[in-house]
C-alpha cells in the first residue's frame, strides 16, 4: 500500500499539467528552480511508406496512421550504447514501472516507444530530474471520449519531473 501512495502523489499532478506532458510539451519549473515536467507524447502519426519498389505500371502510396504510446525505457547516455536503466514494476494490472534518475556522467535518455511500429521518439531527460514514471490514464467517468482517444480504451501516459 505504501508504493502506490508514493506514486499516486507523483501521478496526481494537475489535469493541465499532465496533458501537457502528455503532449510532450514542457512547462516551466517552480518557483524553487525544479526542472520542467514533461513526458512521451501520446501517439505520433505515421506514413509507412519508404522506398517501395513497385512493379512497373503501379504506384504506391500510403495513409497517416496513428499509433499509440506503448512504453517507454530510460537509457543511460546514447540509447544506441545499449545502458538501460532498470525501471521498478510498482503495479503490474495499471502498468505503472517507475525509474529513478540519478545524477552521472552522462544525460540519462528518455525513448518513447509506439504500437506497430519500430518508429521511436527520444529525448535527453534534462538535468534535475528525478523520476520518470508510467501508468494507464483512467477512463473519464462519463465515458466521454474525443477524437484522440485509443481506441484500445487504455492511454497510457509517460511523466518525468
Amino acid at each position: 500500500m505504501p508504493r502506490r501512495l508514493r506514486f499516486a502523489r507523483f501521478a496526481l499532478a494537475p489535469a493541465a499539467a499532465l496533458c501537457a506532458a502528455a503532449a510532450g510539451l514542457a512547462l516551466p519549473g517552480t518557483a524553487r528552480g525544479q526542472p520542467a515536467e514533461f513526458g512521451c507524447p501520446r501517439y505520433v502519426d505515421v506514413a509507412p511508406i519508404a522506398d517501395v519498389n513497385a512493379p512497373a505500371g503501379w504506384s504506391a502510396a500510403s495513409r497517416l496512421t496513428r499509433r499509440w504510446l506503448r512504453g517507454a525505457e530510460v537509457f543511460e547516455g546514447d540509447p544506441a550504447a545499449n545502458r538501460p536503466l532498470r525501471g521498478r514494476l510498482v503495479d503490474q494490472s495499471r502498468g505503472t514501472t517507475e525509474w529513478t534518475i540519478t545524477p552521472g556522467a552522462e544525460t540519462p535518455t528518455l525513448v518513447c516507444l509506439y504500437q506497430g511500429t519500430d518508429v521511436t521518439l527520444t529525448r535527453p531527460i534534462p538535468y534535475g530530474v528525478r523520476r520518470c514514471a508510467t501508468a494507464f490514464a483512467r477512463p473519464d467517468p462519463f465515458g466521454r471520449r474525443t477524437d484522440e482517444d485509443n481506441p484500445s480504451g487504455r492511454t497510457l501516459l509517460v511523466v518525468c519531473r
